[in-house]
């Protein structure tokens, strides 16, 4: 299956507030510095995923979430929430997510069948049945092991799995999508979004209007189209960020995330092609980001 790319030159705000989130709007300020936090639905390791300032955040406040894993650990972050999403719905996710510099994404240990591929499943959508999903991945390598260093400055979300969605029988001998790389340096803040328009069918096979798109800092990376519900049925049943490494975390390491905003209500700003997007607070430039010392 052939790579989906889009070269686009620059993006363009035509608005300066975000729109009120109806799902969640989470900024992480609530708790107490190493508290686990409470703004999720539910949490795989709730020890592992706590209120932090050991990073400034990407433009406001003073809290951030920091996920810790042990070396070999496979589970983290949790429910977002639970919905109840049918055909024609559409839905936005916004997050900004910090990578240490050091961070691996490589294989803690052979295993999963993958062969040290070290995929971190980080947004998951859910619908009825255990495998019936829609992932988006951030891989290393493919069989590359820990110290695995040749992931920096590449994008690494690079391919949306459907899981039981019919993606292999439709479009051939693989259920994945692969995104072609962008620059993605570790150590600073990065504003991801992943909207989806739910569908059964997509309008390239005439039997609906599922469609997915991405966008990274705010510049959309990938649009395709896809059924984005099971070809059987079955509506849209919760959202994950975070779920599930395999092979498991190569060492013991941490990232944070902050400003997550989750909607089904049309946002109010529009990217350089016209397409809806939950846009951030303020158009000005993302300071940089700075560890905190005090």
């Amino acid at each position: 299956m052939g790579k989906c790319s889009l070269g686009l030159a620059g993006f363009i705000l035509f608005a300066t507030q975000v729109s009120a989130s109806d799902i969640l709007t989470a900024d992480f300020e609530t708790g107490e510095e190493g508290d686990s936090i409470t703004e999720f639905h539910s949490l795989k390791r709730p020890e592992n995923a706590t209120y932090s300032t050991e990073v400034a955040g990407p433009y406001s406040g003073e809290k951030v979430l920091k996920i810790e894993q042990k070396k070999t650990e496979k589970y983290f972050g949790g429910k977002i929430a639970n919905v109840d999403l049918g055909e024609g719905k559409e839905i936005w996710v916004r997050w900004y997510q910090f990578f240490p510099e050091d961070f691996a994404f490589a294989n803690g240990v052979n295993g999963d069948d993958l062969g040290g591929a070290g995929s971190i499943k980080w947004l998951r959508f859910q619908y009825p049945g255990v495998s019936e999903r829609i992932t988006l991945l951030m891989d290393a390598t493919y069989r590359c092991y820990d110290p695995c260093t040749d992931h920096l400055n590449s994008l690494v979300p690079e391919k949306f799995v459907g899981e039981l969605q019919g993606w292999k029988e439709r479009y051939g001998s693989t259920s994945a999508v692969y995104i072609d790389k962008e620059n993605y340096p570790l150590g600073e803040w990065h504003a991801m979004q992943v909207y989806l328009k739910l569908s059964k069918g997509s309008s390239d096979k005439g039997d609906g209007n599922g469609l997915i798109r991405m966008w990274m800092d705010d510049k959309l990376i990938a649009e395709f189209q896809r059924n984005t519900m099971p070809v059987n049925g079955g509506a849209l049943r919760s959202i994950w960020l975070g779920d599930y490494w395999n092979g498991g975390f190569p060492k013991d390491q941490h990232w944070f995330i902050d400003h997550l905003d989750v909607s089904t209500e049309q946002p109010v700003g529009t990217d350089s092609h016209g397409n809806y997007f939950i846009v951030p607070i303020s158009n000005a430039p993302m300071p940089p980001s700075s560890v905190r010392l005090d």
